[in-house]
């Protein structure tokens, strides 16, 4: 996914960079069609660069014959100026209009990637991800406390608000000092309480910080990956590496996919390898540890409460609570 979409933007940023050369070609020919000065003045330029090629590889002592090249050129360029402006034209009429003037749509400025391409590279993850989720809606500020309840669920216990206000403000801590060696978060509760919410809001976060965010409930990549396996997807896709080589990975709904010995060794070894190489990956689930052990295997189940920090989610199915309040 990665260098698909580094590949992606890097052919935009080339297209841009030919189009805006293509255009100050043709800019040149439409204004030597029209003064014959002019290209006499292109051909004369054309061979005094030569000139000053070859001059440079003799190697020689030739300041004076450099200097003379130079000057002449220089008088040339100044007549073109000249002429631009008895036209009407800027003198930088005929230089490439670059979008990015800082690489001049390269996508690197001496040596490094320049914000251009790194911008282009975010709205692309982000856009590739909305696609498929409602990552606009799905922010910190978006998510509301408000609509889990104050009262405790037993005497003497802490209220559905006040124990998901302790989930959120570590959601977004995490999410404001994300890095490539962040702690792996397990994201436990039942239906509808904000887990989706907030891993979409980690994920846009990081994103916004130019990191590469793998997005997907679990039972979605363990099929793509299981096709690619066997030979039965053509989209040349290699979802296992891209599984395992993301900055963050964030397996939404475990516990919900079609279950099969494959897919259990498959989720284990995508679990396993990010743990190794000390990347970050986000879980959500309805499940409990216990169920994670009982569903899988109990050496899956060590892995993740090992190496997972959980975050419990609480409350009463939310899409409930907002369906009542549109009622009433």
């Amino acid at each position: 996914m990665a260098n698909d979409i580094y590949d992606v933007c890097m052919e935009r940023i080339n297209e841009r960079r030919a189009k805006a050369l293509l255009l100050s070609e043709e800019r040149g020919a439409f204004l030597a069609a029209q003064c014959g000065e002019y290209a006499e003045i292109k051909k004369r330029l054309s061979g005094t660069w030569f000139a000053l090629a070859q001059q440079v590889l003799k190697r020689g002592n030739t300041e004076a014959e450099l200097n003379s090249l130079m000057e002449e050129n220089l008088q040339a360029q100044e007549r073109i100026d000249r002429i631009l402006a008895e036209r009407g034209y800027d003198k930088s009429w005929l230089e490439p209009v670059f979008v990015c003037k800082h690489c001049e749509d390269t996508g690197f400025v001496g040596g490094k990637v320049c914000e251009c391409l790194k911008q282009m590279i975010r709205n692309e993850r982000y856009e590739r991800l909305n696609a498929v989720t409602p990552l606009k809606l799905s922010t910190f500020d978006t998510f509301s406390l408000d609509l889990y309840s104050d009262k405790p669920d037993s005497p003497g216990g802490l209220s559905p608000r006040l124990l998901m206000s302790v989930a959120f403000e570590k959601c977004r801590k995490y999410a404001e000092s994300f890095s490539k060696h962040s702690p792996n978060l397990l994201l436990q509760g039942g239906v509808g309480l904000g887990k989706t919410h907030l891993s979409l809001a980690i994920a846009k976060t990081a994103i916004d910080k130019n990191f590469g965010v793998l997005y997907g409930a679990a039972g979605e990549f363990l099929t793509k990956i299981e096709r690619e396996h066997f030979g039965r997807s053509t989209s040349g896709e290699d979802t296992l590496s891209m599984c395992k080589s993301c900055d963050l990975l964030i397996l939404d709904d475990l516990g919900a996919e079609f279950l099969t010995q494959f897919s259990i060794a498959m989720l284990y070894d995508i679990i396993n390898a990010r743990i190794l190489s000390s990347s970050p990956t986000i879980i959500s689930t309805n499940l409990t540890i216990s169920g994670i052990q009982e569903r899988y295997t109990e050496r899956l189940a060590s892995r993740i409460t090992g190496n997972y920090l959980r975050y419990q989610f609480a409350g009463k199915d939310l899409r409930i609570t907002v369906r009542k309040a549109r009622k009433e």
